[in-house]
């Protein structure tokens, strides 16, 4: 599986250019879409994704799904795990907050968005994520959680282009992987980078609410949670909520 690479110095959205040109989506081929700016990022729920110019990664991988495929739950994971092996080889230590959210010093980093379009034979596949390399303290004041980068955490600026390569060749062997193997192989990998593993949670997906302590994620990339009755929830998207007890 080759790396295709398109670079947009200002593009609306990577994950809606994605999508809006299936034409570029070829079997066995990695499209990655990066931008120096976004003028309309998504994140999860249709949130807002803060974008300024040449300060952080905005990046999308579009690739094509042959189906059968059971595990399309579990490509958020892949690429988290990746940008987790990104980050460690400069020396941080960032957990994934089930299921889109990349922490470091329980605050965000980074966000991933996986949308899914059914092509007949294949699903074509937009996976988007936003790193926060570059930005100022600043950026972060007015948000509705804490924020962070790479810069405010060391003091130091990163070439964002080199990150985002690195981030594609681990992206790619994380995919080729799953794929070879019919499901994801990394689920140890996972546990080890899962943030509030054993602590009190909830789940909040529209109107439904579950609360309990986090045991584990599955192969498929759901939450399994402990109830307070001890019986076990499969969980398969929404948004987590640590709980102070």
């Amino acid at each position: 599986m080759q790396i295709q690479t398109l670079h947009f110095p200002k593009i609306d959205s990577t994950n809606s250019w994605v999508k809006e040109h299936p034409e570029k989506l070829k079997a066995d081929q990695l499209l990655l879409v990066t931008a120096d700016e976004q003028t309309g990022g998504r994140g999860q729920f249709e949130r807002e994704w803060l974008s300024p110019a040449s300060e952080n990664i905005y990046a999308t991988f579009g690739f094509l799904l042959n189906k059968p495929q059971k595990e399309l739950g579990s490509l958020t994971q892949a690429l988290a795990l990746a940008a987790c092996y990104t980050l460690e080889e400069h020396g941080f230590s960032p957990l994934i907050k089930w299921p889109n959210d990349l922490l470091i010093d329980s605050s965000k980093i980074g966000g991933i968005l996986c949308e899914v379009t059914d092509r007949g034979d294949t699903f074509a596949i937009a996976l988007g994520i936003g790193l926060n390399i570059n930005s100022p303290k600043e950026r972060f004041e007015n948000l509705d959680q804490p924020a962070t980068s790479l810069f405010v955490l060391s003091g130091e600026k990163f070439e964002i282009k080199q990150i985002s390569i690195s981030l594609a060749q681990e992206f790619r062997k994380l995919l080729l992987k799953q794929l070879e193997n019919g499901s994801p192989p990394f689920k140890a990998a996972l546990e080890h980078r899962l943030a509030y593993s054993g602590e009190e949670i909830t789940v909040q997906n529209g109107d439904q609410q579950f609360s309990g302590k986090q045991v584990s994620i599955n192969s498929d990339g759901s939450l399994l949670i402990q109830l307070p009755d001890l019986t076990l929830k499969t969980v398969y998207s929404g948004r987590l909520i640590a709980r102070t007890v």
